[in-house]
């Protein structure tokens, strides 16, 4: 296509910044005196397939949904854009 390109590299080198930031906040904000109940949980990404284990927390179940619908939309991506071998 002769249109111009957009590059998208310097957005995304900011978003990863303001993301580090904002995690390294979350951090120092959990650590501010409180009651607070500790638990647990984690996930494991094997190509675009999660595996998730622990946790308890009702959150959890949404989290489980909302990244297997991102993958979803990964794969069908990658099947439209040609983004796996065809021979």
């Amino acid at each position: 296509m002769g249109g111009r390109e957009l590059n998208l590299t310097p957005y995304l080198a900011l978003l990863g910044i303001i993301l580090i930031f904002a995690g390294i906040a979350l951090i120092f904000l959990s650590a501010l005196p409180g009651e607070s109940k500790v638990w647990g949980g984690g996930l494991i990404l094997i190509g675009p397939i999660p595996l998730f284990f622990g946790g308890e927390s009702p959150g959890i179940l949404l989290l489980a949904l909302i990244i297997f619908a991102l993958s979803f939309i990964l794969i069908l991506f990658m099947i439209i854009r040609g983004g796996f071998a065809r021979e």
